[in-house]
Order: C-alpha cells, then sequence, then structure tokens
C-alpha cells in the first residue's frame, strides 16, 4: 500500500512501465503516491450505501489491447484525437447528433448553511476563522443555476482540465480560487486515510465525543464511513458558547466537517460527508495549514470530468466557485450584482445568482457563437482596422483578466504556476497553466501535451470512470520549484485574446469547437444582437470623421479615431452597463502610445473555420484609468 506524507492509505502502488516513467512531466525524486482515483473510492463515493471493511482493491492492469474509449476520426470529432482520446465518450457527440442530455442536476447545500448559526457560539467561529475556511460562510451561493453550469460542463474536456471554447481553452485556476473564495491554495496536501467501518466509528468517538452506539449507528444508517450533514448539526449546534474546552472542540471538530460537507466536498448522496475528512480536524491548530483551495479545484475538476460523459446525468464538487467564475469571465452569463460587495470581500460576493437563464440550447449557442472569421494577433489594432474593433466592443464576450485592476485586495499568488497534480485525497488531477496563458495575460503558445495518466478509462457513465495519476508529494511541498518557467510563459500580451499564430491552427485541429450541431440550431431570439438601436445609429456618427482616414489606409491620425473610441466607449457604457466595455475602451485607444501605431499581424483562417478573438479583459501593460467624472456613476466595478 501506497502512503502519502500525511500517513493515509490511498491505494495500491502500481508499478509503472518504463514508458509511462518516461511520460510523466511531474518532477520530484521521493515521497510518491499513486492513487486509484475512480469515482467509487471510499472516502469520496458518489453513491454510498455498502459498508467497507476490508482494504481497496488494487487497481485493474492496463489491457494490452486498445481502450474501448479511445477516440478514432470520426464525423464532427476531433481532426487530431491524439489529446481528446475519450472524446467519443463525450456529451458533445451525442448533442451534435441531436441527443438532447438536458440540464444537470446540481448538487449543492449552501442553503443547509444558514440552518447552523454560529452567532451564539462565537468560539466555534473563532476556530473556523482560524482553519481559513470562514469566507465559504458567506460566499456559498444558497441556491445554483444550473442552465449556465450544465452548458460549460458540456465543454469540459477532461484530458486537459480545461474548457474548450470556439477561440481556445479557459480554465479555473489556483488564482481563481483564491480570488473568488479567498482560502489557502498553498500548504499541505489533502491527504485522507481510507477507512474501515470499525475505523470511522473509532474517529467519531474520538474526536466527536459521541458514544460508540452513537456512532455505529450513524455509519449503518448511512451504510458506509460517512455522517449525515443533518445529524452533525441537530447534534452540535446547541452546545454552548461556555461548555468546557473538549466539547468546544468537538463541536468545532462537527461544524467544520459540516462545513466541506456543504460547499468544498458536496457529492452525489445529497446529504452525506465522509468521516475521513475529520482526521485532517484531529489537530484543530493545523487546520489552516491545508491547500484546500487546491483540494477544492482537484474534485471540482473530476466533478466536471464526470459530468461531460455522455449517459452522466448530475453533477457536484463546489458549484459556487464554478457559478462564480463563469460570471466573472463571460458576461452574457451574469445575473445581478451585489451591491453591498467591496474589495476586500471574496469575488464569489458580488454576484447575486439567478435560478435560471432563458434555456441551455440558446446558451450553448451563444457560445458557439463567440467566433469571428479573422484572428488578429501581435499589435495592437488600429485605424484601418477600427469598425471591427467597435463591433467585436460591442459584444463584450469574454474578460479574461477579471482581477487585474483589483490586485491590491486579491494578489497573484506565484503558486498559480504550479506544473504538476493537484490532490483532494485520492482524487488527483492535474494542472496545466501553460494552457490558459492568456488569464494570466500572457500570450498564449502551443502548449505541451497533457500529463499522461497512469491508468485512464473515461467511459461514458459514472461507473466506468476511472482514472490513476502519480501524485509526488515533494513536487507539491516544494512547489516553487516546480512553477512554470518564464520562457514557457509566453510573454506578455499586447492585446488579452492575443496568441501565437499557429496556435489557432493547431487548436481547430485538436477539439470540437461547437457543440449545437448547426442543422439543430434551436432558432432563439437573441434580442438585440438582430436589431438596430439607437445605440448603433450613434456609434456610426461617431465614426463618421474616421472615414476618410480610414478609406484612405492612412494610420497617422491617432488623435481622431481615439476620440472617436472614447465616445463609442461612453455608448456603450450606456448601452451595457458594464465597466469591463469601458476599461478595456480606455485601456486599448487611450492610453496606446502612439509610438505603438503600427499595421498589425492579421492572420485569415481558412473558410470553414470561424474564431473569436474576444476583447474582453484590460490590456495588461497599460493600467485603466479613472474614467471621465461623467461616466463614472454608470460604471460597474471591474
Amino acid at each position: 500500500m501506497a502512503r502519502t506524507q500525511g500517513g493515509g492509505v490511498e491505494g495500491a502502488r502500481q508499478r509503472p512501465t518504463a514508458s509511462t516513467r518516461r511520460r510523466r512531466r511531474v518532477e520530484g525524486h521521493d515521497s510518491h503516491s499513486v492513487a486509484d482515483t475512480s469515482i467509487s473510492e471510499a472516502h469520496i463515493s458518489e453513491q454510498p450505501g455498502t459498508l467497507d471493511s476490508s482494504p481497496p482493491s488494487p487497481p485493474e492492469q492496463p489491457s494490452t489491447s486498445a481502450p474501448d474509449d479511445t477516440t478514432e476520426l470520426f464525423l464532427g470529432g476531433p481532426e487530431d484525437p491524439s489529446i481528446l482520446k475519450s472524446f467519443k465518450n463525450h456529451v458533445a457527440v451525442s448533442i451534435w447528433a441531436g441527443e438532447e442530455r438536458g440540464v444537470l442536476k446540481c448538487n449543492s447545500h449552501g442553503q443547509r448553511i444558514p440552518d447552523w448559526p454560529l452567532a451564539n457560539q462565537q468560539r466555534i467561529y473563532d476556530i473556523v476563522v482560524r482553519s481559513q475556511l470562514a469566507p465559504l460562510i458567506e460566499s456559498t451561493y444558497r441556491f445554483v443555476n444550473p442552465t449556465v453550469v450544465s452548458a460549460f460542463s458540456e465543454r469540459w474536456q477532461p484530458e486537459t482540465n480545461t474548457f474548450h471554447l470556439p477561440f481556445g481553452e479557459m480554465t479555473l485556476t489556483l488564482d481563481d480560487v483564491a480570488t473568488i473564495l479567498k482560502i489557502p491554495v498553498a500548504g499541505s496536501p489533502v491527504s485522507v486515510p481510507h477507512l474501515t467501518g470499525n475505523e470511522a466509528q473509532n474517529l467519531l468517538y474520538r474526536l466527536l465525543g459521541v458514544s460508540v452506539v452513537e456512532a455505529a449507528g450513524q455509519i449503518a444508517e448511512t451504510r458506509g464511513p460517512y455522517v449525515k450533514l443533518d445529524w452533525l448539526r441537530r447534534t452540535f449546534m446547541n452546545v454552548p458558547n461556555s461548555a468546557p474546552d473538549e466539547e468546544m472542540y468537538n463541536a468545532s471538530r462537527a461544524y467544520l466537517l459540516f462545513l466541506l460537507g456543504c460547499t468544498l466536498f458536496v457529492d452525489k448522496s445529497g446529504s452525506m460527508i465522509s468521516i475521513s475528512y475529520l482526521a485532517l480536524l484531529e489537530d484543530l491548530s493545523i487546520s489552516g495549514t491545508y491547500a484546500w483551495g487546491a483540494a477544492c479545484l482537484a474534485y471540482l475538476y473530476r466533478q466536471l470530468g464526470i459530468a461531460s460523459r455522455r449517459d452522466v446525468k448530475g453533477i457536484c464538487g463546489y458549484l459556487t466557485l464554478l457559478e462564480a467564475w463563469i460570471y466573472e469571465h463571460f458576461p452574457l452569463t451574469r445575473s445581478k450584482h451585489n451591491l453591498s460587495y467591496t474589495d476586500e470581500l471574496p469575488r464569489a460576493n458580488r454576484w447575486l445568482p439567478v435560478r435560471e437563464y432563458d434555456s441551455l440550447q440558446s446558451l450553448r449557442e451563444r457560445l458557439d457563437d463567440l467566433i469571428e472569421d479573422q484572428v488578429f494577433c501581435s499589435h495592437i489594432i488600429f485605424c484601418n482596422l477600427i469598425l471591427l474593433i467597435i463591433e467585436i466592443l460591442k459584444h463584450v464576450q469574454v474578460i479574461w483578466t477579471p482581477y487585474r485592476r483589483h490586485r491590491a485586495q486579491h494578489p497573484l499568488h506565484e503558486i498559480a504556476f504550479f506544473s504538476g497534480c493537484l490532490k483532494c485525497g485520492g482524487v488527483i488531477e492535474p494542472y496545466h497553466p501553460e494552457r490558459v496563458l492568456r488569464q494570466f495575460g500572457h500570450r498564449q503558445n502551443i502548449p505541451p501535451p497533457p500529463l499522461s495518466p497512469i491508468e485512464a478509462k473515461r467511459g461514458r457513465a459514472t461507473t466506468t470512470y476511472k482514472v490513476i495519476y502519480d501524485f509526488i508529494n515533494d513536487s507539491w511541498s516544494r512547489w516553487d520549484f516546480h512553477l512554470l518557467p518564464a520562457h514557457r510563459r509566453g510573454g506578455l500580451a499586447l492585446v488579452p485574446w492575443e496568441c501565437s499564430e499557429d496556435y489557432l491552427a493547431w487548436y481547430h485541429r485538436i477539439t470540437h469547437r461547437v457543440i449545437q450541431n448547426p442543422t439543430n440550431r434551436s432558432g432563439f431570439d437573441r434580442g438585440d444582437h438582430d436589431r438596430v438601436t439607437l445605440a448603433d445609429v450613434r456609434i456610426m456618427a461617431s465614426l463618421s470623421p474616421l472615414r476618410q482616414v480610414i478609406s484612405g489606409g492612412s494610420t497617422q491620425d491617432v488623435d481622431a479615431w481615439r476620440r472617436a473610441c472614447l465616445q463609442v466607449y461612453d455608448i456603450l457604457t450606456i448601452r451595457t452597463g458594464s465597466s469591463s466595455t469601458g476599461s478595456h475602451a480606455y485601456t486599448v485607444f487611450r492610453e496606446a502610445p502612439s509610438s505603438m501605431v503600427r499595421t498589425p499581424t492579421v492572420v485569415t483562417s481558412p473558410p470553414a473555420v470561424n474564431i473569436n478573438p474576444p476583447p474582453t479583459s484590460s490590456d495588461p501593460h497599460h493600467p485603466a484609468p479613472s474614467p471621465p467624472q461623467e461616466t463614472r456613476k454608470r460604471t460597474d466595478r471591474d
């Protein structure tokens, strides 16, 4: 049995072959942990119900024949299947064929948190604060928007752990977790033991102070090493603030276990949490030293991978993190702003989610529409392309770096560039910042192949999803030695969507960028997208002085196009109410020095290929200045 530095037994060790060792790109020399990350593992079971009293079985030996989930070339799939090897079992294949899966069932327990208020248990709250998990109490959404979550789950590719969108890859990063949740992303890995029924019973007796009979009854009721969230609340929520220290410590562990089960580690049981996590809370003085955020991200990566399968109907994990990330980066999905939000709070508090977003198919098609006929890279786009830029700005679609102007309150931790694997108990998932460099304000190049698992079987259902990666504890504990090198970070981008000239052609070959088959379009009402409005008329009037400059191909009258763009900015601010458009307009059009005016590099895509360079976040080179006084009140916090 393999043991991690934390002492937890997490699966049987399987000796990799020489070819497997050569494929590994996670460096390190000691403290290896090979975990069977099947969805049926005991400590994070998706369908608890059988009392586990025996050690975990060793993983199945890899078959010498080609796995049955290997993707071959087929109509509508990737031209090059070397990256998305299990794509034929992806839900996108079913949707393309006209077989709708529908909206996912979203397992979320955020509504349970207010049922255990800590107003009269200040000592418990103080311990929660020291664990660095207190932000989760107020940040967790009480309900989830299943349409938004489902639309993005359809675009998740587990081989790369990224969303594959028409214009490239995006994902949740460690920077997103730290900023959205304000919980630690660096620290000790979350390693939990595999528990038998008797071991789980003993842990409840020692760390929660319940009787052996009560502990045995709870395990029998859950039919495994789990406890019900409601049982934790009923048993410990009335412990008085004046209780003896030992009783207060027991109640604090119970609340932290309850909070983890309602937030970071929600499973599909709908009402339970694994007792294994209780082992992390034995010494409450070190509960704040764990990389809770990294564990949450690994667990969410796994749940997104499972939800991407054709026959899976639900999703779990911390969906508040996913939903807030979507709101931050995709304005077309946004709900209402929380007017009481301040920059000192977690960014999740910035949004007031709504329960519904029109229909799943309409949102899917709007995401498919994030495309253009041309890709502009390498330089700021100037006069001869001004009309196209204004058209793009009219439909602000993706915010690549939403936290750029808020780094004083939400600093970028260098661990966001860690290259290796993240861990949540037996769930181990690769983390690839090199695939989403634009989210860090860098130019995107063709990334290297993703980390190869020791074993992978990504079938059509939860029961056939089994992935094993090698986790090296030393790599994580010494993460500063395993950062993405500077020469692989692409350099700072001049425009947020910048990529190398060969990136998009490569990306077209290896992925499936559009989910909805054009022959099955819904024909939903796109609203203002197809209507000529007063704002459109005003925009054209603002551009009128530039017609002679543009028709003559001149790039010298910088002041003329700059004034026009600032006028368009004002129009768009009134029209959209979003400062994401405004900050980008100010950054690119007002702050660009005259010395940078030059003819841009234009890469024209083949006729059948459509790509969109979303003009979303602010240019990383030039901090956006404060908007003029007359528009300041209309500007959002972006």
